[in-house]
């Protein structure tokens, strides 16, 4: 899994997990990139992109949603007055 869905969801919720299911061995492999993802040995992992499909069972963990920031200064300067109209462009 990526080190900021570690850190941000995995994190805050291993404590919980330990204490229901006490016999569970976790080994947290963190990396930011899904490179060699076809060698490694695991039971779960959570990939960046799509896991190949053959080889894995797998299912969507989450929806992602981006959402553009920057400066009032930034906006200006590049005249970006309407950011939500980035997302009718073809």
């Amino acid at each position: 899994m990526s080190t900021s869905v570690a850190s941000h969801w995995l994190m805050p919720r291993i404590a919980r997990f330990k204490h229901l299911y006490p016999e569970v061995q976790l080994h947290c492999i963190t990396q930011d990139t899904d490179q060699g993802l076809q060698e490694s040995r695991f039971d779960l992992c959570i990939p960046l992109g799509l896991a190949p499909e053959t080889g894995f069972q797998r299912w969507q963990f989450a929806e992602e949603v981006l959402t553009p920031v920057c400066s009032p200064e930034f906006a200006y300067k590049h005249q970006l007055h309407n950011l939500s109209a980035i997302n009718d462009i073809p």
